[in-house]
This record gives structure tokens, C-alpha cells and sequence, in this order.
């Protein structure tokens, strides 16, 4: 190619790039509204940010439990950190460090469209036909403007397969290192994707060293070898660092059953999925099905993708990259979750570099073929049918696009409220959306994050009130978006418990629903008051039962205990023996506990449970 052409290509995959890294912009900003739209976004914001802190994970919150958020692991003993592998978390940095995270999916978007270009003319396909393939695919538009770790996992793949290329064609061993070191990051990125895809590409590079039996040859693929293998070694590395297992990745510390295959699968919070084959293929045909319009905006896009597939098949390229779509199409079959519905197949999006590649050499193919053979006005055809594609590409974004903002309006609502809460303070999640609970009980600055977001319950109140002293406190409860409001009464005392608040396994209410009460003539041994659970943190309680009592003198009528670890350890317990009012049990606490007062009847006589108050007082300093 003359000198002055290739410059020309070169600015315009350059053009193309921009257009792609202009759209993801607004997509951001105007479908997106720079809002997460999961949970596992946050995780990568997190764990950006604690990159940025130059430390790997931070020390958890004694109260465990208040800063539960999902697929960020907060354990007292490993600490605080993100559930995800680092790489896509380090990609992000330089947008986390000033406050723009969405400028990194960004980059991404025009990294891995000019990458694809320059595959594309490496096969060759005209830029203009590979830029039209990913820049009219509503799967591309509605995947590139989250901040989900796919986005950089498509400019990983678009790397790696471009320096992969120039290695065989060029024989340029520099490019071999280059498509391992790709395939590394994305190893350490979306580690099943990857693995599924090195598969073919790795039976490639053994069969032509087999035939060429070159010492070029094996220097380039032993290269490529250890480039991958850099992936492999960081991978166990960053695992010892986290769990202090290599072989333990920070996702199965999370939940370890959150791997390919089938059976009894994410066991978290005492509620698992049964993952069967039957799913699998169901979770298989709904991606197909989302794709076949997703992918050009109409519906039978994939069997134009199947067709172009086998008019530009080229030997060798061709089965390489038709492998490795359906390798992780059908592989992630053997994963339990679906995927996120408004933006699916969200598993399959780094194949669509395969997928535009494999199209682009279908059309360039018809394209020469027509030139070469025919009269027809092929631009003024081939503009006809972008415009008629594009149509029908714009109908399918808008509509998601719309299904997305009007998720992420509802999200940014509670964000607002968030942010005008004052500096310097805690925020309670009380009485709110339970979507707004699992997506807003986030803390992307640790224990500095401001407000320090809580989930209430737990009487977590009193703890903080001790642990937190310089922070005032508010409260965000209802559906309706009304601002947070200050806690007046915060000053650290634990509410009194009513047995109104408490469950009860025997007896009845009283007619006021005040007390409740137990009678040898009607119950038998039972608990008549439990279910009440409190952070009791380091430092000395008193907890006082208030009860009445009737029957034989000296007959025991109640038990009362403290346990934690929801029952099985108990911290303190008494009798209350007939005609006593009261019964008082004293703790000394030297680790959080969440620990449970309860009442039990004996059986004998009659009793009368009516409250229990808890004092506590902190261990004097020094």
C-alpha cells in the first residue's frame, strides 16, 4: 500500500475512533447520567480507588454487617476489598482520580475501534466497512457507555487479536509479546472470557509452529507463550495477596460457587440457585435471541452475521474466530446468572470483535466481487442499505436506551439526595427501595467516604454513635425522594425493647399488644421473647428484663439469656424466680458482637414479659 494511502487510513481509523469515543461520551452523560447501573461497577470504583491509595484492600468495619454491599468483600479478617480481579480496576484509575470514571470507557470505546480497524485492513476489510459494522451495532452503543469492566475487555480482545496478526503476517516477535501481554490483562479482566478464548487462539499458534517448525517460529510463540503466562502469574499473586491462597480468586472468597458448571450455585445470604443444563441452553437462547436484533438493530441480524460468515470465510483466520465466539457463547451456559437484561448479552460482548471481523470480511468480499463483475452503482447500494441498517439500529438503542435512563432517573434521584446530605456526616438507608439499599449502601471511599453511607438495622445507631463520634447523623427513608433527615435524639443510647418489637414462639399479646404472656394452664416451655438483635460493641452492658411473675415461691419461672452468632454462643443467662419483677445480666465485651436478649417461660406458673433496657458503659481508656 502506497505511503500516502496508509496515512490516509490511518486518519481516518483514527476519525472513526473518535466518533466512537464521542458517542460513548454522550451516551454517558445523556443515557447513562454518569450513574452505575450495577453493583459491580461500584466494586471497580472501589477498588480503584483504594489502588489510587497505593494499598490493595482496606481494613473492615468492626460492624460487619452495616456495610454489607454486594460484590465488594468485607470480611474482619481479609479485609475490604473488591471481589473482582484488578486489571479493568487499574484501567479506571486515571478517571476515579479525578472524578470522571466514565472518561475511561471512553478511551476504551476508541481503543478498541481503532484496534478493530486496523484487524480489519489486516484482513482486508476497508476501514469504512469495519468502522459502519461496530459503530451501527446498538450492542456495541449500549454496552460502550457503562463503566462495566467489558468495556476495556473489548479493547484487551481488540489488541490482542490485531498484534496477533501483524506477528503471523509481519513476523515482527515484538507483536507476539504485545497480543500476550493483551491477553493477560484480560485474563486479569474477565477471567472465563479469556480462558475460553485462548483456547483456539493457542491451538493456532501450536499447529503452525507444528507445520513451519521454524526457530522463528518458536521464538515468537514461545514469546507469546510467556506474555499470556505474565496473566496466569499476576493472577495467583494478586490471590495470595487477598485471600493468602494463589489458587482462591477473590471471587469465589466471595462466593464460592460462583464458577462455570452446574448444580447448587451462589449460596449467599442462605438462598442458592440451582443451575442445570436446561438453564443453561434457556440462558443461551434468550442471548440469541436479544443479539439477533441487538447486533445491526433488526431482527435476523445474526443470520446476516452467519451468512457473511461464510461468504468471507478465510482459511485459518475464519475457524479461529468462529471458535472462539462460540466458545464463550456456549461456555457462559454453564454460568448461573443470565446476565443484565437491558444491556444483554453482557457476557458475550468482547466476542463482538470476532463478530464485526468475521462480517467485514463477508461484505468486503461481495463488495470486490461486484466491483470486479458488475455495473451496479455499489456506493449509492451500499449507502442505501447503511441508511436502511442505521434506521432500524437507532429504533432498538433508543428503546433500551430508554428502558436504561428511566432505571438509572430512579437511582440518580436517591444520588441527589446522597450528595446533599452535609459534609461530614452518616447516612442512614432506612425504610428505602430495596434496589436503592443493594445499589446505594456504597462507600466508594472506604470509611472516608463522606457521607459514610449505613444500612440501618442492628441498633447499629448506638455503635456508631461510638465509633464515628465526630459525624452527624441522618436518616433516608421512603420512595417518594424526600430529603434526608438529621437524627435529633443520636446520642448513643440503645431504644428501650418493647416486647411489641420482639417475636414469640408461645403465649399471646395482652389487649394493648404490650406484654406478652405465657400460662402453665395454656403454654408450655417456649421462648416468649426473642428475635431482637443489637451491635454490642467493646465495652461493659447491663441488660435488665422487666417482667411479672406468678406461681409456687421460689419456683423458676423465666430464663433469660443474651446469645450471639445468631444462637450459638451464649454471653450471659439467669432464672427469675416467682414474684420477681426483674432480672439483670452483665456483659463485659471485648469484640462486636451482635447478640440477642431473650425471655423463656419454663412452663410453670404465669409470666408476664414486658421490656428490656440495655446500659452500656466503655471500657475506661488506658
Amino acid at each position: 500500500m502506497p505511503v500516502a494511502q496508509n496515512i490516509k487510513q490511518t486518519y481516518m481509523g483514527i476519525g472513526f475512533a473518535l466518533i466512537a469515543a464521542v458517542g460513548a461520551l454522550l451516551i454517558g452523560e445523556l443515557v447513562y447520567l454518569r450513574e452505575v447501573t450495577t453493583t459491580d461497577e461500584n466494586s471497580y470504583l472501589f477498588q480503584a480507588w483504594l489502588f489510587l491509595q497505593g494499598d490493595l484492600k482496606e481494613q473492615c468495619p468492626i460492624i460487619v454487617k452495616s456495610f454489607f454491599h454486594r460484590m465488594i468483600v468485607c470480611d474482619e479478617a481479609l479485609g475490604w476489598f473488591s471481589r473482582y480481579p484488578p486489571s479493568h480496576s487499574i484501567w479506571i484509575m486515571p478517571g476515579v482520580a479525578i472524578g470522571y470514571p466514565h472518561l475511561m470507557t471512553v478511551l476504551a470505546a476508541f481503543v478498541a475501534v481503532y484496534y478493530l480497524i486496523r484487524t480489519g485492513e489486516r484482513l482486508g476489510v476497508s476501514v469504512v466497512v469495519t468502522a459502519c459494522l461496530i459503530l451501527i451495532s446498538p450492542y456495541f452503543w449500549l454496552m460502550q457507555g457503562s463503566i462495566l469492566s467489558h468495556t476495556s475487555g473489548l479493547a484487551a480482545t481488540a489488541i490482542m487479536v490485531w498484534a496477533y496478526l501483524v506477528w503471523l503476517q509481519d513476523k515482527k516477535i515484538f507483536f507476539a509479546a504485545v497480543a500476550g501481554l493483551a491477553w493477560a490483562f484480560l485474563f486479569l479482566n474477565r477471567t472465563y472470557t479469556a480462558f475460553l478464548i485462548a483456547i483456539p487462539f493457542a491451538i493456532d499458534a501450536l499447529v503452525r509452529f507444528y507445520y513451519t517448525r521454524s526457530w522463528h517460529n518458536f521464538k515468537g510463540t514461545f514469546v507469546f507463550a510467556c506474555c499470556s503466562g505474565t496473566g496466569a502469574i499476576f493472577f495467583l499473586l494478586y490471590n495470595y495477596l487477598m485471600s493468602g491462597d494463589p489458587f482462591m480468586p477473590t471471587y469465589l472468597l466471595y462466593d464460592p460457587e460462583d464458577g462455570l458448571g452446574f448444580g447448587q450455585r451462589h449460596s449467599i445470604k442462605n438462598v442458592s440457585v440451582i443451575h442445570t443444563p436446561q438453564k443453561g441452553l434457556e440462558y443461551i437462547w434468550n442471548n440469541l435471541t436479544t443479539l439477533n436484533v441487538r447486533l445491526y438493530g433488526f431482527f435476523g441480524s445474526l443470520f446476516v452475521l452467519l451468512g457473511l460468515t461464510i461468504i468471507g470465510w478465510k482459511q485459518k483466520i475464519s475457524p479461529m474466530f468462529f471458535s472462539a465466539t462460540l466458545l464463550v457463547w456456549i461456555g457462559y451456559g454453564a454460568f448461573w446468572f443470565e446476565g443484565i437484561g437491558w444491556v444483554a448479552p453482557v457476557y458475550w460482548y468482547e466476542t463482538l470483535v470476532f463478530i464485526t471481523l468475521l462480517a467485514g470480511m463477508g461484505i468486503q468480499r461481495l463488495l470486490n466481487k461486484y466491483r470486479s463483475e458488475t455495473r451496479l452503482p455499489v456506493s449509492t447500494i451500499s449507502i442505501f442499505v447503511l441508511i436502511l441498517v442505521g434506521a432500524f439500529s437507532f429504533n432498538t438503542f433508543d428503546a433500551a436506551a430508554e428502558e436504561i435512563t428511566d432505571r438509572v432517573e430512579f437511582r440518580r434521584q436517591y444520588q441527589k439526595i446522597i450528595e446533599d446530605v452535609p459534609s461530614n456526616s452518616i447516612l442512614l438507608l432506612g425504610r428505602v427501595h430495596e434496589d436503592i439499599k443493594i445499589e446505594r449502601s456504597f462507600n466508594p471511599n472506604g470509611v472516608q467516604s463522606d457521607p459514610l453511607i449505613v444500612i440501618d438495622g442492628l441498633g447499629v445507631q448506638h455503635a456508631l454513635y461510638y465509633l464515628f463520634p465526630d459525624r452527624d447523623l441522618y436518616r433516608l427513608d421512603g420512595h417518594e425522594g424526600e430529603p434526608a433527615k438529621l437524627v435529633e435524639d443520636y446520642d448513643g443510647s440503645i431504644p428501650v425493647i418493647y416486647a411489641k418489637k420482639m417475636r414469640a414462639d408461645i403465649g399471646e399479646a395482652d389487649d394493648n399488644d404490650s406484654f406478652f404472656v405465657a400460662d402453665e394452664s395454656k403454654d408450655d416451655i417456649g421462648r416468649l421473647g426473642f428475635n431482637v438483635h443489637q451491635y454490642f460493641i467493646p465495652g461493659r452492658y447491663r441488660i435488665t428484663f422487666h417482667v411479672e411473675t406468678f406461681g409456687i415461691e421460689g419456683q423458676d419461672i423465666a430464663r433469660v439469656d443474651v446469645k450471639a452468632g445468631y444462637g450459638s454462643e451464649t454471653l450471659a443467662e439467669g432464672f427469675i424466680k416467682s414474684g420477681e419483677t426483674q432480672a439483670t445480666l452483665e456483659i463485659d465485651v471485648k469484640k462486636v458482637k451482635i447478640a440477642e436478649p431473650r425471655v423463656h417461660f419454663m412452663g410453670k406458673g404465669k409470666l408476664i414479659f414486658k421490656k428490656i433496657e440495655i446500659d452500656y458503659q466503655p471500657f475506661a481508656s488506658g
